[in-house]
This record gives structure tokens, sequence and C-alpha cells, in this order.
């Protein structure tokens, strides 16, 4: 399975463990892995490392630094998936 270069605010659909099928941001990225948050299960202060590998990105990218300027929050970050994914009919 290939990985990707992951960027700030890509959304990406987890493919292995127990959170597979979920949708989650890419909060950061270092090398082969990728710090995701859904502002759900996994809170923007407390994200989980996973492997590109594990991870297939959408075409779509937020901008996190502009949903709330200074303090991305678990409920901004959460409505702007659920906006996004509904947009795009899923």
């Amino acid at each position: 399975m290939k990985s990707f270069v992951a960027e700030r605010g890509v959304l990406a659909v987890s493919l292995a463990g127990h959170d597979k099928g979920r949708t989650f941001a890419i909060i950061k990225a270092d090398g082969e892995y990728a710090f995701i948050a859904d502002g759900a299960a996994r809170s923007v202060d407390k994200p989980k490392r996973k492997k590109l590998k594990h991870l297939k990105p959408l075409n779509i990218t937020l901008d996190l630094d502009r949903l709330n300027p200074g303090t991305l929050t678990d409920g901004d970050l959460r409505r702007a998936i659920e906006a996004e994914l509904k947009e795009m009919g899923g």
C-alpha cells in the first residue's frame, strides 16, 4: 500500500485499527506518521499517532488555522469534518 505526503488539515479515513472507517483530520505530520483527531473520539489536545500507510486521504483539506483563529476546539473540528462529509454526500 502506498503512503502519501501528509499535510495539516487533510481529511483521511482510517484503514486499520479499532477506528477503521472513521474520518479524521491530520493535525500534524512527522515522517511516516500523522497525528490525527476528529474532535469526538480523538481530541485536538490528544491526537492519535498513526502510520500514513494506515490512512487513505480524501480530496478535502480544512484550513485548521482559519476555523477558529488562536485555538482549535474539538467542536470546531467535529463540525467542520461533518460539514465536509455532508457536502461530499457521505
